[in-house]
Formats: structure tokens, sequence, C-alpha cells
């Protein structure tokens, strides 16, 4: 029995309308604090929601350690290093 047709690979158009899509949806999230870190640390990412409950426009934040939101004392603690260690080593983790 030949296996069944496959569906259609979506076009790279429908893909941007999708990821567009996505990202409205996020942004338009007010009553929680969305943002994506990368490996490093440094903000990627910055949301509406992040903008009102942390108090920093994108402009002041994406490209910046995540470490600013932290005391001094945790940070010289090494607080922000072990929440990235645990971030990386379980990606699904949300707080």
């Amino acid at each position: 029995m030949p296996p069944p047709p496959q569906p259609p690979s979506p076009s790279p158009e429908l893909g941007s309308q999708r990821h567009e899509s996505f990202h409205l949806l996020v942004d338009s999230v007010v009553d929680y604090a969305i943002f994506m870190l990368d490996p490093t640390g440094r903000v990627l990412t910055w949301n509406g929601g992040a903008r009102r409950i942390m108090g920093y426009e994108a402009s002041e934040i994406v490209g910046q350690p995540f470490s600013r939101f932290d005391a001094e004392e945790d940070v010289v603690a090494g607080k922000p290093a072990r929440e990235l260690a645990e971030a990386v080593e379980r990606p699904w983790r949300s707080r």
C-alpha cells in the first residue's frame, strides 16, 4: 500500500504571516511580562506587558543583560548566573 499523500509545505509567505501574528499576539499581552533571552542572558524581545510591569521601554532593555532586574547583592552572589544555567537546562520553565 503506498504511503498517504503529504500535505503541501507552507509557503514562505504563510510562515511570515504566522510569525507576524505571533508577535502581534505576544505584544498585545499586558498582564504578563513576556520576553526572550539569548543564551548569554541578554534580552532579545520585550512585550507591552513587560514594559508595563517592569517599567523599561524596549529601547532601554533589549540588548541588556537580564541581571539588571536583580539587586546588586544578588548579582554579586551569582543569582542571575544560576537562574540562567537553570533556564538553559530546563527551557520550558517559566516564572
